[in-house]
C-alpha cells in the first residue's frame, strides 16, 4: 500500500508540475516583465536583469525562511495563474460550441443557414440536371459540407459539428444519442474508449489553450508584446479545437455505428441474426426514456 500511496503522489506531482507550474510560471515570468519594463523599451532585457539580480540579492541576504515563502509564492502563482487559464478554456468551449446570447446566436445561426441552403440547392440542381462530373459533385458536396455536415442550429462550426453527431445518429437509426450513450460506454472495448477520450481531452486542451491566450493579451495592456502571443494563441487553439472536435464527433458516431445493433439485442428490442433498422432504434430510444 506504501508503495501505491508513493507512486500515486509522484504521478500527481508529476501531472500537476507539467500542467499547471511549468506553463504558469513562463506567464508569471512574462508579468513580471511587464512590471519591470517600461512601455517604450518593451525588450530592455538588461533592465530586467538588473532588477532581477537585485531582487535575488536581498531575498538571499534574508532568513532561510524568507527564501522558501518566495518560492512557494511562485509556485502558487503560477498555480492560480493555471487555474485561471482552466477557467477562462471553459469559456472559450462555451463560445466554441454556440452558447452565446439569444439574440446574437440566432443571427449568426440564421447566416450560416443561408449558405448552407446555398450550397446544398447548387449541389442538388448539380446532381439532379447532371450539370457536372463526380469531381465536380464531390467539390460542391465539400463546399456545402465545410459550412455544416447537416443543416445549421448554432452560429459556430464547432457547435454545429459537436451537435451534429446527435443528429445525424437519430436520422440514420432513430436513437436519441443522450439516452443511449451510457450503454453504448459499457459495451465498447477499451480501444474505442481510449480513442473517445483522447479526442475529447485533446479538445480540453485545446481549450486550455484558449486559456492562456486570453490571459496573454489581457498581460499586453501592461506589456505590449504578450498581445501578438495571445492572439497567435487564441488562433491556435481554434485551429486544434475544431479538429479535436470534428475527431471527437467521428469516434462517437463510429461507436454508434459499430455497437448500436449489439446494444439493440442486449436490450431484447432486436433478435441476434436480424438487422438493425430505424424502427428498431426508435424502439431503443423509448425502451431507454423510460416513459420521459
Amino acid at each position: 500500500m506504501n508503495s501505491f500511496l508513493s507512486a500515486l503522489g509522484t504521478k500527481l506531482a508529476e501531472k500537476w508540475l507539467a500542467s499547471l507550474v511549468l506553463p504558469g510560471l513562463l506567464f508569471v515570468g512574462c508579468g513580471l516583465a511587464a512590471i519591470l519594463l517600461s512601455p517604450d523599451r518593451p525588450f530592455d532585457a538588461k533592465e530586467v536583469v538588473i532588477r532581477a539580480t537585485d531582487t535575488s540579492e536581498r531575498i538571499s541576504r534574508t532568513s532561510v525562511t524568507a527564501v522558501v515563502l518566495s518560492v512557494i509564492a511562485l509556485a502558487l502563482a503560477a498555480t492560480a495563474s493555471a487555474l485561471t487559464a482552466q477557467g477562462a478554456g471553459f469559456l472559450a468551449r462555451h463560445v466554441w460550441q454556440g452558447k452565446w446570447p439569444r439574440s446574437l446566436a440566432r443571427q449568426l445561426t440564421k447566416w450560416r443557414r443561408n449558405r448552407w441552403n446555398d450550397a446544398d440547392e447548387t449541389l442538388a440542381v448539380a446532381i439532379h440536371e447532371g450539370l457536372a462530373d463526380a469531381d465536380a459533385r464531390d467539390d460542391l458536396a465539400w463546399a456545402r459540407n465545410r459550412i455544416a455536415l447537416s443543416y445549421p442550429r448554432r452560429p459556430t462550426w464547432i457547435g454545429d459539428r459537436l451537435l451534429g453527431a446527435d443528429i445525424r445518429v437519430w436520422h440514420s437509426y432513430g436513437l436519441d444519442l443522450a439516452a443511449v450513450w451510457p450503454r453504448l460506454w459499457i459495451l465498447m472495448n477499451e480501444v474505442a474508449r481510449g480513442e473517445i477520450t483522447a479526442a475529447h481531452g485533446a479538445y480540453i486542451k485545446a481549450a486550455t489553450l484558449a486559456g492562456w491566450g486570453m490571459l496573454y493579451t489581457l498581460l499586453g495592456l501592461l506589456w505590449w508584446p504578450a498581445t501578438p502571443v495571445g492572439a497567435g494563441v487564441l488562433v491556435l487553439a481554434w485551429s486544434r479545437a475544431r479538429a479535436a472536435a470534428a475527431l471527437l464527433a467521428d469516434a462517437i458516431e463510429a461507436s454508434v455505428d459499430l455497437n448500436a445493433r449489439a446494444l439493440a439485442i442486449q436490450l431484447g428490442a432486436l433478435a441476434d441474426g436480424d438487422n438493425f433498422t430505424r424502427q428498431c432504434g426508435e424502439h431503443v430510444t423509448q425502451l431507454l426514456r423510460k416513459g420521459t
